[in-house]
C-alpha cells in the first residue's frame, strides 16, 4: 500500500500541481490548516500562537490531502482591505477563505469577500475557486448550533455554500479533499494542451540537469538588513521589513531561479543572545518572548536544512561581535559553507575607511577566532542602496561557488598524490604519523579519512594538513573534517597486549620486566625457580 502511494505521487510530480492558497482574518486557524495540509516530509511548520498576528509572510510547501499533492500557501493574518492587494500576484487555483467558525461574521469579512469576489470570480478568464472554510468547530455535535445560526450569514458572502472543519483535529478534511481532487481533475482536462506543454517544458528540463535546488539560509543578529537582502535579491517585496527587530518570526522559504540555478531563499529571524529569550516551553502572559524563542529555534532548523549560510553582518561594528561569532560557530559545527555579507555600507561616512579596509578587519578578526575559515568569502554592499541587479552580480555567483566546493568529490587518487607530496615537505619522526593511504567518506560537507600507523599526539600537525589541503583544492569558507584511523600491529596479539597493560612481557614491556628481574634477585629466587614453586 505504501509503495503505490509513492508511485502515485511520483507520477503526479509530472503533472501540473493544484495551487491552493489560505487566507482570511488573524486567529482564524490558517497557520494550524497550513501544517495539517503539508506533506511529513517536507514539513516545516509555521509558528502557533494564542496571540492575533503570529504569522507575518507567506509562507509556501508541498501539501497533501489523501492521495492527491498540491502546492499550499499560508499568508498573514488579513487586517485591513488594503492588504488583500498583495494577495493579486499569487497565483491560486483554488482560495481558501478560512474563517473563525464560532463567531458572526462582521463588517470586515464582509468587505474581504468584497474584494475577493471582485478580484477573482469578476473576470471570465479566471477560473480561481474560493472555498469559505468555517474552522474551530471540533465536534460538530456540540457545535451544531453555532453553525446552524450562522448559516445564513455565510451565505450572504456570495462565496457558496461553507465547509465545517477543524483544522487541530481534522474533522471535516475529508470533504475538503473530495472537493481538491474535483478542481485537480477538472483543471486537468479543461487544460489538457496547456498540461502535455508544461510537462514536456518539466521533462526538458530535467533532461538538462536534476540538480537540486541551491538552499541558502540567511542568518544574522536583528535588525542586520537580512530581509531586505531578500527583497533586493528577489526583486520585490517579498517579505515584511521595518525599522524595528524582531519583524521576521517564520523561516520564510522562497523559491527562485537565477540563470540556470535554482535557488531557495530561506530568510530566518534574528538569533539574539540566549539570555534575552524565553526559556519556558509554555504560553505565558509574555507570549512575545515565547514566539520570539520559537522563531530562533525555526532558524536554526532552516540552517540544518541549508547548503550554504549567508552570515549578515553590520558594517557599523567593523568586525563580527560576540554573537556573530556565537552564530559563525554553530555554521561550523554544523558543516555548512560559509558566505559573509557585511550590510549598510552606507552608513560608514568616513571617508578614510574604504571597502578594502572594512573587509581586512572582518577576515582578520573571523580568522583570528577561526583558523579553519581562512579566505572565506566576504561580500560588501548595501542592500538598501542597491539595485537588484548590482546585489546579484555580486553575491550570487560567490554563493553558487560555495556550494560547489562544498559538494565536491575529490578521488583517491588526488588525495594520494596529495599524501605523497605533504610527506615528502613535512620533515617525518617518530612523533608524526606515517600516512598509508587516505579517502573521501562524506560531501556535503567534505570529510575525509587518513590511514595511518598512530594517531598524532600534537594538534599542529593536524592544522599543517587543513592548511595544506585547503591550499590545495580550494576548499575555502568551511571546516574540513579529517579523521585519523589507526591500522592493527600484526605482531601484537591480544594477549600480549593484555599482558603489557598488567605490566607483563611483549612489546613496551621491558621496563616490567626490569622490574620482576629485580624483585626475583632480592628475594634470592631466579626466574626458573620461580615459576616452579607457582606451579606448585
Amino acid at each position: 500500500m505504501h509503495s503505490s502511494e509513492e508511485n502515485h505521487a511520483s507520477i503526479q510530480k509530472k503533472k501540473p500541481r493544484l495551487q491552493v492558497c489560505i487566507v482570511g482574518p488573524p486567529n482564524a486557524g490558517k497557520s494550524t490548516l497550513y501544517n495539517r495540509l503539508c506533506r511529513p516530509s517536507r514539513r516545516r511548520p509555521a509558528l502557533i500562537s494564542p496571540t492575533a498576528g503570529t504569522t507575518r509572510d507567506t509562507l509556501q510547501a508541498e501539501g497533501q490531502l489523501g492521495g492527491l499533492i498540491f502546492d499550499i500557501m499560508d499568508t498573514a493574518g488579513l487586517t485591513r482591505t488594503a492588504q488583500m492587494a498583495s494577495l493579486r500576484p499569487i497565483r491560486a487555483d483554488v482560495i481558501l477563505f478560512t474563517l473563525d467558525g464560532r463567531e458572526r461574521v462582521t463588517r470586515s469579512v464582509q468587505e474581504w469577500a468584497r474584494w475577493l469576489r471582485q478580484s477573482y470570480l469578476s473576470s471570465s478568464n479566471d477560473d480561481t475557486r474560493i472555498l469559505v472554510l468555517c474552522n474551530k468547530l471540533e465536534h460538530m455535535t456540540t457545535h451544531r448550533d453555532d453553525f446552524d445560526e450562522h448559516w445564513h450569514e455565510w451565505l450572504s458572502l456570495g462565496l457558496g455554500e461553507p465547509l465545517a472543519i477543524s483544522a487541530i483535529h481534522g474533522d471535516g478534511l475529508t470533504d475538503l479533499a473530495v472537493i481538491l481532487g474535483e478542481e485537480h481533475e477538472k483543471r486537468m482536462h479543461l487544460n489538457e494542451d496547456t498540461a502535455k506543454q508544461r510537462s514536456h517544458d518539466e521533462k526538458d528540463e530535467k533532461d538538462e540537469g536534476d540538480d537540486k535546488p541551491l538552499i541558502m539560509a540567511i542568518l544574522g543578529r536583528p535588525n542586520v538588513g537580512k530581509s531586505t537582502l531578500v527583497n533586493t535579491l528577489f526583486g520585490a517585496e517579498r517579505v515584511l521589513t521595518g525599522p524595528n527587530p524582531g519583524v521576521t518570526r517564520d523561516a520564510v522559504t522562497i523559491p527562485w531561479q537565477w540563470k540556470d540555478h535554482v535557488i531557495h531563499l530561506v530568510d530566518t529571524a534574528g538569533i539574539r543572545k540566549p539570555q534575552h529569550t524565553c526559556k519556558s516551553h509554555s504560553y505565558s502572559a509574555n507570549d512575545s518572548a515565547w514566539l520570539e524563542e520559537q522563531a530562533v529555534q525555526d532558524a536554526w532548523r532552516a540552517l540544518q536544512f541549508s547548503h550554504v549560510a549567508v552570515l549578515v553582518l553590520d558594517a557599523n561594528a567593523r568586525q563580527l561581535t560576540q554573537q556573530d561569532l556565537r552564530i559563525a560557530a554553530a555554521i561550523v559545527e554544523e558543516g555548512r559553507a560559509l558566505v559573509v555579507v557585511v550590510n549598510k555600507m552606507d552608513t560608514l561616512l568616513e571617508e578614510d575607511y574604504s571597502v578594502r579596509n572594512l573587509e581586512k578587519d572582518v577576515r582578520d578578526h573571523l580568522e583570528s577566532r577561526f583558523p579553519m575559515l581562512r579566505k572565506t568569502p566576504i561580500v560588501v554592499l548595501s542592500a538598501l542602496h542597491q539595485n537588484s541587479q548590482d546585489i546579484q552580480k555580486a553575491l550570487l555567483p560567490v554563493i553558487i561557488r560555495a556550494e560547489q566546493r562544498w559538494q565536491r568529490k575529490i578521488t583517491t587518487g588526488q588525495l594520494n598524490q596529495w599524501m605523497a607530496e605533504i610527506q615528502k615537505e613535512y620533515t617525518s619522526g617518530s612523533d608524526f604519523p606515517k600516512i598509508k593511504y587516505m579517502v573521501q567518506t562524506n560531501t556535503r560537507p567534505p570529510a575525509f579519512v587518513l590511514f595511518t600507523n598512530h594517531v598524532p599526539a600534537n594538534d599542529s600537525y593536524l592544522r599543517y594538513l587543513t592548511r595544506h589541503f585547503q591550499d590545495t583544492f580550494e576548499l575555502y569558507g568551511m571546516a574540513v573534517r579529517l579523521f585519523f584511523r589507526t591500522s592493527k600491529n600484526p605482531f601484537v596479539s591480544p594477549s600480549t597486549t593484555n599482558k603489557s597493560a598488567r605490566g607483563g612481557s611483549g612489546l613496551g614491556g621491558r621496563a616490567a620486566r626490569q622490574e620482576r628481574k629485580v624483585k626475583a634477585l632480592k628475594s634470592g629466587e631466579t626466574g626458573k625457580r620461580r615459576r616452579r614453586t607457582k606451579r606448585k
